[in-house]
C-alpha cells in the first residue's frame, strides 16, 4: 500500500502536468479512453486559455481494493490543495481516483475514473 500511494502521488502530479500542457500522448499513456474523452471535453472548454497547475499539497491513501472482471481496482482518496492560475486563491481538492490494472500481464496502472468527495463525507480509512 505505501508504494501504491507513492506512486499514486507522482500519477497526481504528472495528470496536472499532462492536462496543463495539453499533452494527449502522455494522457493516452495511463488514462482509460474514458478519461481522456472527458479531459479533452474539459480542454475544448477551456479554450485556448493557458493554465499551469501549481501543487501545493497533495496527499493520498488506499481506500478501497477490489477485483473483479480479471482485474484489480483500487481507489484511491486524494487530498491537497492546488493553485490552478499565478495569483489565484488556493483551492482545496478531496476527491476518489478509481484505478484499475489486469490481474494477469505486466500491464501498468489505468486511470479509469475521478470523482469528488463530498467535503462532509467520511472517508473510509
Amino acid at each position: 500500500v505505501d508504494g501504491f500511494v507513492r506512486n499514486a502521488k507522482g500519477q497526481f502530479l504528472r495528470l496536472q502536468t499532462a492536462n496543463d500542457s495539453k499533452n494527449l500522448d502522455d494522457i493516452r499513456r495511463f488514462c482509460s479512453a474514458e478519461m481522456v474523452g472527458h479531459i479533452q471535453m474539459e480542454w475544448l472548454e477551456r479554450g485556448q486559455a493557458a493554465q499551469e497547475t501549481k501543487v501545493l499539497s497533495v496527499d493520498a491513501q488506499v481506500l478501497q481494493v477490489l477485483t473483479e472482471d480479471g482485474q484489480y481496482i483500487v481507489t484511491a482518496r486524494y487530498w491537497g490543495w492546488v493553485q490552478e492560475a499565478a495569483g489565484a486563491e488556493a483551492e482545496a481538492f478531496n476527491e476518489a481516483w478509481h484505478w484499475t490494472k489486469p490481474v494477469q500481464g505486466n500491464d501498468g496502472w489505468t486511470l479509469a475514473g475521478i470523482q469528488p468527495i463530498e467535503a462532509d463525507a467520511k472517508p473510509q480509512a
